[in-house]
């Protein structure tokens, strides 16, 4: 059984006011506090899960996403929450184990789908994401954005408008053409990992998109995505670091449980057991090893 993980960026199950997650339209995302009860659409299974990892503080990326990544508890490692890029000690243990390690020492087909540009490697590693380590990490080749035009990449933003603003040669994408990207992509691999994160960029307004569109517009992919995808033969996980754009009245992240969701054959038992963000990995591991 092949995978896809589509980590979503500052996700979490928040209270009904103000949540754009439980505006009309959305069904696939519509994740309030109850999800583990209420949650069945398209044959899905959903877990509410701890991002905090026990430590005090509000949730981070660096820590969060190694976490999601590695299996480590990295909050408690540090003795607190890391945002932004990984440090010295994290990008250590991204380089040692992770997701993509253990599959491809199992020989398995691992990919990252994000398409990059030539000059995110200019920056130095101290100011690259988690996902990029990840990838570094295990010895995979990124993916460019030339390949968007054809099937073999998608961008952080799937639509391509900001590349094009900034003067790339790519075609603007609707998000079922943009799920057409992934689902080639899964049908080749036997994990495929993509990372959208205008949901945290929206919440915290640091983008001229509202936090209910860019909702809307997820929401819209991803059941393109289902649609698109034997689900008898692969399986659809979503999952995400921290709260932040479920919270309409603040700017910052939350402490809020995240969802965990998965579509597809025995989703059921791809989520048992997972408590926290650093069941993750083993969930995706055992999803794709033990099919």
């Amino acid at each position: 059984m092949s995978l896809l993980l589509l980590f979503v960026d500052g996700l979490g199950l928040g209270a009904p006011e103000g949540n754009p997650l439980l505006q009309p339209g959305v069904e696939l995302l519509r994740f309030g506090p109850d999800i583990e009860v209420n949650y069945g659409f398209r044959g899905g299974a959903a877990r509410s899960v701890d991002a905090t990892m026990g430590v005090p503080g509000l949730p981070q990326s660096a820590t969060g996403q190694t976490a999601i990544f590695t299996g480590v508890n990295t909050a408690r490692l540090l003795g607190r929450h890391l945002s932004g890029w990984p440090n010295a000690r994290l990008r250590r243990l991204l380089e040692a184990d992770s997701i993509f390690l253990r599959l491809r020492r199992a020989g398995k087909r691992a990919t990252f789908a994000n398409a990059f540009t030539p000059a995110y490697f200019l920056r130095p590693p101290g100011r690259m994401s988690a996902s990029t380590l990840h990838m570094l990490g295990a010895g995979l080749r990124p993916r460019w954005v030339w390949q968007i035009a054809t099937g073999e990449a998608i961008f952080q933003d799937f639509s391509n408008r900001f590349l094009i603003e900034n003067g790339f040669d790519v075609p603007e994408h609707s998000p079922e053409a943009a799920a057409a990207n992934l689902a080639g992509l899964l049908g080749k691999h036997d994990f495929v990992l993509y990372e959208f994160f205008l949901t945290d960029a929206a919440a915290h307004r640091r983008i001229d998109i509202e936090a209910a569109e860019v909702i809307l517009l997820l929401e819209r992919m991803l059941r393109a995505l289902l649609d698109t995808t034997d689900l008898e033969r692969h399986c659809v996980m979503l999952c995400s670091d921290h709260g932040n754009i479920e919270d309409a009245s603040t700017r910052s992240h939350t402490a809020n449980p995240v969802p965990l969701v998965a579509w597809g054959r025995r989703a059921d038992r791809v989520l048992k057991g997972v408590e926290s963000i650093t069941g993750i990995a083993d969930a995706a591991c055992r999803c794709v090893l033990d099919g």
